[in-house]
């Protein structure tokens, strides 16, 4: 809630320390609260296995959109070249999980959001996504270039744009930046 948000406490009469109130603005507040939160926490992992590592993963926020692992996976390794099918299979554990992929992604999910909920009008989508995708692309990738030197190559991200559906533009993403990673390396 907000920090007017009111707890209630029960206390022994007489003792030397008098508190009023209990919001986040308070010590006694943010000190239930974090007691609070680390329970939550336990309870989720101890329940579930809901961890802040368990729910970093590219797949994992795209669920919600129907994708599924085989799919993903496949998807992907159907835009690669030959020589990187297999290797992008054999790495995909670490791809997904990567802490700077995941979060372009969440971004890129974030933003389609925005743009299904009409807060950001559909106008701006095919622009927005498209540079989001090339952010998505530059992480796979893991190199320092800038977001300009991957749009020069998003002709497939833009024809993924066309309809401003997610899952194929966020395949190209991943596909571009693998390639991009790999590029050069397999030549003689």
């Amino acid at each position: 809630g907000t920090g007017t948000d009111q707890i209630g406490i029960a206390a022994q009469l007489g003792t030397e320390i008098c508190h009023h109130d209990a919001n986040k603005h308070c010590k006694l507040g943010e000190l239930i609260g974090l007691a609070l939160r680390g329970a939550l926490q336990q309870a989720l992992n101890l329940q579930s296995g809901m961890t802040a590592d368990s729910r970093r993963s590219s797949l994992l926020q795209l669920q919600r959109f129907g994708e599924s692992h085989d799919r993903f996976i496949q998807a992907i390794t159907q835009l690669l070249p030959e020589p990187l099918q297999q290797l992008f299979q054999d790495n995909f554990l670490a791809i997904n999980h990567d802490p700077v992929t995941v979060g372009a992604v969440q971004a890129c999910v974030h933003l389609q959001d925005q743009i299904n909920w009409g807060v950001l009008p559909a106008t701006c989508a095919k622009e927005s996504l498209l540079g989001q995708a090339s952010l998505i692309a530059r992480a796979v990738s893991g190199k320092s270039q800038t977001q300009a030197d991957f749009l020069q190559h998003c002709e497939r991200l833009d024809a993924a744009c066309a309809d401003v559906n997610l899952l194929p533009l966020i395949h190209q993403a991943f596909a571009l930046g693998f390639t991009q990673k790999w590029q050069g390396r397999f030549e003689d």
